[in-house]
């Protein structure tokens, strides 16, 4: 039968409208397939306190930011979502959040913040549930030390096993001075340095002229009857372990008391966390004696390291912002989280890593712990930072060590700034673990 013309459009039309179908059907399946096939978001969770210690937290999530921005934000091909935790200080709430971690299909890893206690009454719990956990701040001895083969913590910052025997050294030998009164927060924190002070103490021929365990929450009044006790009982100087609040607490209460000389105080770096200075002002901070433990980098170095212009690009572009130095009030948080977050990413490139974030957290903490590339960090170059022998060597899941810790002080600015800077070189002689 021939076909009219009209027939012959109409045929046209339709076969073109199926054309146009199949066309449509053919790319949405292969879109689809594309998405499908697309990896599937790694979770990052901070825990840590960003309500009273806000400056610790916030500093902490830039660092991690920061160093997965040089990463194009992926980790093993995967794109990174850092999920924020606000546990207060809370043990309890920093437990409930390694639970909702747990019950997340999406989750790779953890980053604690600046408290110790909920790490440490976490720690078990941690290893036994394999919690591949980051630690770029609290500094309690018994975090990292497992009482098992299975240790899923990794630290980079101050360990107390060390930190005590800096302090007092400086307390003692930098500073003359004989009888150092020892103010200590009554958790594992303040109980581990107790340990390591009166050791440190003891191996310098000296002893601590009193200890005073106090709770967090203290209030001025008590305060101050602490300190004039300590005082009429010939106490020189006055060693410090606490975070912002309760600093801030003795700290005014230290600037009631009569005579300048009972001003001295060397404290752990918890009180950098917080609004420490911000809340006293710069004229109460000059009129303290203060020094405090930091780790071997400052980003007010100069000249500031390559290492440290590209942290500080890098920070300002996940900012959007323009970002200075000094612009960090917890530069400790920062500078290590970026540190721990780009040997994670080297160990995640160091051999494939499966889709599924459990599987991966078990190829990633072996490469953790046998990593063969040589990172550039801001406190150092990193050669094998962590190893397996968790049982037979103290510091293996240790970054940082005795070499890497010195004391700082606040300038009139409210800016952290080393007692002892820095070598600017960032050659491995000076900086292999």
């Amino acid at each position: 039968m021939e076909l009219t013309s009209d027939h012959r459009i109409r045929l046209i039309q339709s076969l073109f409208i199926c054309f146009l179908l199949c066309s449509f059907a053919w790319g949405h399946h292969a879109y689809a397939d594309t998405f499908e096939n697309k990896p599937s978001p790694f979770r990052i969770y901070l825990d840590a306190d960003q309500t009273n210690s806000v400056s610790s937290g916030k500093s902490i999530e830039l660092g991690i930011r920061a160093a997965l921005s040089e990463s194009n934000g992926l980790l093993a091909g995967h794109e990174v979502e850092l999920v924020i935790k606000d546990h207060h200080g809370s043990t309890p709430r920093s437990r409930h959040h390694l639970e909702q971690f747990l019950a997340d299909p999406h989750a790779l890893a953890v980053f604690g913040g600046l408290h110790s206690p909920p790490l440490i009454a976490a720690r078990d719990y941690i290893n036994n549930n394999q919690v591949l956990t980051f630690v770029p701040w609290a500094a309690a001895t018994p975090i990292t030390r497992s009482k098992t083969s299975e240790n899923w913590i990794f630290r980079l910052s101050i360990d107390d096993s060390k930190a005590g025997k800096v302090i007092i050294n400086d307390t003692i030998q930098h500073s003359g001075f004989k009888q150092p009164y020892l103010l200590l927060e009554d958790t594992g924190w303040g109980k581990a340095n107790k340990n390591t002070m009166t050791k440190a103490l003891s191996d310098l021929g000296y002893q601590a002229n009193g200890i005073h365990f106090f709770q967090w929450g203290i209030g001025q009044h008590e305060a101050r009857t602490i300190l004039e006790n300590a005082v009429s009982n010939g106490a020189d100087s006055f060693v410090l372990v606490a975070n912002a609040p309760e600093g801030i607490t003795f700290a005014k209460a230290m600037l009631s008391l009569d005579k300048p000389r009972q001003r001295s105080i060397r404290s752990h770096w918890g009180i950098t966390g917080g609004t420490f200075f911000q809340s006293l002002g710069a004229s109460a901070v000059n009129q303290l004696d203060l020094r405090f433990i930091q780790t071997r980098f400052s980003l007010l170095q100069e000249p500031l390291s390559s290492e440290g212009e590209k942290a500080m690009a890098a920070a300002s572009t996940v900012s959007n912002s323009t970002l200075s130095p000094t612009d960090i009030k917890a530069p400790s948080g920062f500078i290590h989280a970026y540190d721990l977050t780009r040997i994670l990413i080297a160990a995640s490139e160091q051999s494939p890593i499966p889709d599924d974030p459990k599987q991966a957290r078990q190829i990633i903490k072996t490469n953790l712990e046998n990593l063969r590339k040589k990172i550039p960090g801001l406190v150092k170059y990193y050669k094998q930072p962590f190893s397996s022998d968790v049982e037979t060597n103290f510091d293996a899941h240790e970054a940082l060590g005795l070499d890497d810790f010195v004391m700082a002080r606040f300038d009139r600015h409210g800016n952290i700034r080393l007692t002892e800077q820095s070598p600017s070189n960032m050659g491995e002689a000076n900086h292999g673990n």
